[in-house]
């Protein structure tokens, strides 16, 4: 790639793409949804760090608003990158993201990793076109490397703590299916219609010859949903098997089985480590019947049982319906269970990495 001049205009504070930046992986950029003030991005060649300009009111609900650098894609691919937002910003909902989109309309279906002003990190997820967009928030605030990667018709959420560490496996993993192709690039969104924030991705690296390992490695993810959005969160995330997942009354706390010793951890803390504990699970939260009464949780099986589903049902009237299906996946446990003030649930999830 040759070397060019540098070449920049400033329109409205911040600097516009021109003929003379190079294009590094991804060749193209466009403003997603409706800005009030254009977004921009340049690559700088000698330091090989993107950097992304945008306003935009959000990326969530059933449309986005962001600017995107990206390019097109197939079949298995990884996404890496260190992202880091400029200043300090307005909004701590203000999100720099790697993604996998469908299309380049507000309402596409996607999928990306989020970093949020506040370190918040999340795998986000808008399943179809025009659907609501979910969320699985990981417990690891302010990672300094993230890596999406998209093998089959699942996505996996791999975070690091230091820009020196290959990320891992951090629990978070949701089914999508796209139409080949699709695009794959970076993202950003001050979350502030009237607001132009800037994000940094350095050590940018598309892996489009993704290798499985030899043994697929099985992570054991003990999460929480909330009834009434169905987005959920990572609570812990090991490679040994753990079962039974219960609250503790106060519902500050979950207990749970790993090789036969039980365990306690907080439900709501940042990446918290579980300890051992004598505390029996006779008397608490167990029941799949919500603590109100009026629902209950129901788990099935697919017809060849390769998928598990997790259903919440109503009772009304001494009859039982479908009210909502909850998740569904490879090896989900068997034994959800209720929060005490019937708003989440508790569940243990297995997630097999190649």
């Amino acid at each position: 790639m040759r070397p060019v001049a540098a070449a920049l205009l400033v329109l409205f504070g911040f600097p516009l793409l021109t003929q003379a930046d190079d294009i590094g992986v991804f060749s193209e950029q466009k403003d997603v949804g409706v800005l009030l003030h254009a977004g921009s991005s340049l690559f700088d060649l000698q330091s090989r760090i993107y950097t992304l300009y945008a306003s935009g009111e959000n990326m969530w609900a059933a449309k986005d608003a962001f600017h995107f650098r990206f390019t097109k894609a197939t079949g298995d691919i990884s996404l890496s990158a260190d992202i880091s937002f400029l200043e300090a910003g307005t909004d701590k909902h203000r999100k720099a993201c790697l993604m996998f989109r469908q299309d380049l309309e507000s309402d596409s279906a996607y999928i990306d990793v989020a970093l949020h002003g506040d370190g918040l990190t999340s795998l986000q997820f808008r399943e179809s076109k025009g659907a609501l967009t979910h969320e699985i928030q990981s417990n690891i605030s302010k990672p300094k490397r993230l890596r999406l990667e998209k093998r089959g018709q699942f996505v996996y959420l791999f975070l690091s703590s230091s820009n020196t560490e290959e990320p891992t496996f951090c629990g978070a993993s949701h089914q999508m299916v796209f139409q080949e192709p699709f695009y794959v690039g970076l993202a950003l969104c001050s979350h502030n219609k009237d607001i132009t924030e800037s994000a940094t991705f350095a050590n940018v690296i598309l892996n489009t010859r993704l290798k499985s390992s030899v043994q697929p490695t099985l992570f054991s993810t003990l999460e929480t949903q909330s009834i009434a959005s169905t987005d959920r969160r990572v609570v812990f995330t090991t490679t040994e098997m753990i079962e039974s997942p219960v609250w503790t009354v106060d519902g500050s706390s979950l207990l749970f089985t790993k090789a036969d010793q039980r365990y306690v951890i907080s439900a709501t803390a940042p990446a918290t480590m579980p300890r051992a504990t004598s505390i029996s699970a006779v008397g608490l939260v167990s029941s799949d019947r919500s603590p109100d009464g009026n629902r209950l949780l129901s788990i099935s099986s697919s017809a060849d049982g390769s998928i598990t589903s997790l259903r919440l049902l109503t009772i009304s009237s001494n009859k039982t319906d479908i009210l909502a299906d909850l998740y569904a996946a490879p090896g989900l446990s068997i034994s959800p269970c209720w929060s005490p003030d019937s708003k989440k649930i508790a569940f243990i999830s297995h997630h097999l990495v190649p």
